[in-house]
C-alpha cells in the first residue's frame, strides 16, 4: 500500500495464523469446509462468518475521500429540500468523526442547529449528544495547545441553544460533556450549567446519577468538597458497579472514596 503523504511504499506484514488460501490447496479446503459444515449442521449449529481484518490506513483514506465527494455534492442539492441537507451533512458529521477532526464536526453540528433545529427526524436527540462529545473532544485538544480561546464563542452557541437544552432522554448526558468542555476552556460557569441542566431533567432518566457523579467531580476540583461528598452520598446507592469503579480509578481522594463507601 502506497502512503499518500510520502507516496512510499508501506510494508504489511501477514498476521499471525492467518495465512492466504491459495488455488492449490482450495479444493482440499473446499471438502473440508463441507465435512464440517454437515457436521455442525448436525449438532445444532448455526451459521457465522467473522470479519475480515484490514488496516486502518485503508478505510481512513476511504473516509476522507468519500467526505471529499459528499461535500462537493453537497452545492447540488436544492436548499429547500431539507431532508437530503440533513442526510449529507450527517455523513460529513460521522465521517470527520472517524478521522478525529472534531473541529469540523463540531462545526457541522453548528449548521444542523439552523437546519434541523427541533425536528427530531433531522437532528435526532442521539446525534445532538454526539455533537456534545465532539466539543468536548476539541476542547480536550485545545487545552493540551494552549489554544482554547478561538472556540469558546462556538461552545457557547453550541451549550446556550434551546435546541441543545431541551428536555429529552440524552440531555442530561450532553450537558455532562458541555460542562466538561467548559471546564476544559476555564469556564467558570460548568458547574451552574450542569447544575441547571438536572434541574430540567424528568426524574426516572436513566442519565441523572451520573450527571450528578460529574457534577460532585467539579465541584470537589473546584474546592467545593462539602457539597460534592453530599452529592456522592446522595447517589451512591444509584450508581451501577461499572461507573463507581471507574470513579474509584480516576479518584485519588480518601474524602470521595469514604463518601461512596
Amino acid at each position: 500500500m502506497t502512503d499518500s503523504k510520502t507516496n512510499k511504499l508501506t510494508k504489511i506484514n501477514a498476521v499471525r495464523g492467518m495465512n492466504d488460501l491459495l488455488p492449490a490447496d482450495a479444493q482440499a479446503w473446499q471438502h473440508l469446509d463441507h465435512v464440517l459444515q454437515d457436521l455442525t449442521r448436525a449438532y445444532g449449529y448455526e451459521y457465522l462468518r467473522t470479519p475480515i481484518v484490514e488496516m486502518t490506513a485503508v478505510f481512513q483514506r476511504g473516509v476522507g475521500e468519500a467526505t471529499d465527494i459528499v461535500e462537493k455534492e453537497m452545492q447540488y442539492i436544492d436548499p429547500r429540500n431539507r431532508g437530503y441537507i440533513s442526510w449529507a451533512n450527517q455523513i460529513l458529521f460521522e465521517a470527520n468523526r472517524q478521522l478525529k477532526n472534531h473541529f469540523v464536526s463540531s462545526q457541522i453540528c453548528l449548521k444542523m442547529l439552523v437546519i434541523g433545529g427541533y425536528e427530531e427526524d433531522l437532528f435526532s436527540d442521539k446525534w445532538r449528544l454526539s455533537c456534545s462529545m465532539e466539543f468536548l473532544k476539541e476542547t480536550m485538544i485545545r487545552k493540551s495547545n494552549q489554544s482554547i480561546d478561538d472556540f469558546k464563542q462556538s461552545l457557547f452557541i453550541w451549550s446556550n441553544s434551546p435546541v441543545v437544552k431541551r428536555d429529552s432522554k440524552n440531555m442530561v448526558l450532553g450537558a455532562s460533556y458541555i460542562s466538561l468542555a467548559m471546564r476544559n476552556l476555564n469556564d467558570k460557569n460548568a458547574i451552574s450549567y450542569l447544575e441547571e441542566s438536572i434541574g430540567h431533567t424528568k426524574s426516572g432518566n436513566e442519565f441523572i446519577a451520573k450527571a450528578y457523579l460529574i457534577l460532585a467531580l467539579m465541584k470537589y476540583e473546584f474546592g467545593k468538597k462539602e457539597e460534592s461528598l453530599s452529592i456522592i452520598r446522595f447517589i451512591s446507592g444509584k450508581l451501577d458497579a461499572i461507573v463507581m469503579l471507574l470513579t474509584l480509578l480516576f479518584t485519588n481522594s480518601s474524602e470521595i472514596r469514604s463518601a461512596i463507601f
